[in-house]
């Protein structure tokens, strides 16, 4: 489990998501093994938009993956949202980043020697969100 250091060296573990988030994750991804596979839930025949699911890569923690909906504005393909979440080696998910329309944020930042650096705000502010839109999805997608 990633952890955030405090002053005196001690480190505290990241709140993942929620158990029954984590669930409907592991749902989602069913399938995507390898990077690069990418597949699309779409069991609402147009009422909702789809969610699109990719698994984007490893590093030393995990398994990276993209969850997104995507709406077409003048021929492009525009995600809103888009959140990269960290599957890692214990099975727990973590906000990466979010990206709208109008921008991204990101929450997590790897860097050399497995270090990760932490916007706790941000990190909270997405696993908020994070915990609304997976439950939104299930509810549409009947996932």
């Amino acid at each position: 489990m990633l952890a955030r250091r405090v002053p005196g060296g001690m480190t505290i573990p990241l709140k993942p998501a929620s158990k029954p988030v984590a669930e409907i994750l592991d749902v989602l991804i069913e399938g995507l093994t390898e990077p690069g596979q990418a597949k699309k839930v779409d069991n609402t025949g147009g009422a909702f938009m789809p969610v699109h699911v990719e698994c984007v890569g490893r590093n030393e923690h995990g398994v990276v993956f993209s969850v997104a909906h995507y709406f077409e504005a003048q021929g492009d393909l525009v995600s809103d949202p888009e959140m990269e979440l960290l599957h890692d080696k214990t099975g727990a998910w973590l906000p990466m980043s979010i990206t709208m329309a109008l921008g991204s944020k990101r929450s997590l930042v790897f860097g050399e020697n497995c270090t990760v650096l932490v916007n706790e705000r941000e990190y909270r502010s997405q696993l908020r969100f994070l915990s609304v839109w997976v439950r939104n999805i299930k509810q549409q997608q009947g996932v």
